[in-house]
């Protein structure tokens, strides 16, 4: 979607070199939340896959299993 962008890293005072930016949206544009949420869905569906977790409330066990 943008052609020939560039980006670098800023850690505290120091500034990475600059690389080719070659898939994404720019923060702040109305696609950009959006993608993130689909993109961490899809994350995190492979992190708990085949997982079991467990929560007790008032003194009830409580599983899930992805």
């Amino acid at each position: 979607m943008y052609e020939d962008t560039f980006s670098a890293v800023r850690v505290n005072d120091d500034i990475s070199d600059w690389f080719s930016t070659i898939v994404g949206v720019l923060q702040g544009r109305v696609l950009s939340p959006l993608l993130f949420i689909i993109f961490l869905e899809a994350v995190i569906a492979i992190a708990l896959d085949n997982s079991c977790s467990g929560a007790v409330i008032n003194t009830l066990n409580a599983w899930f299993c992805v």
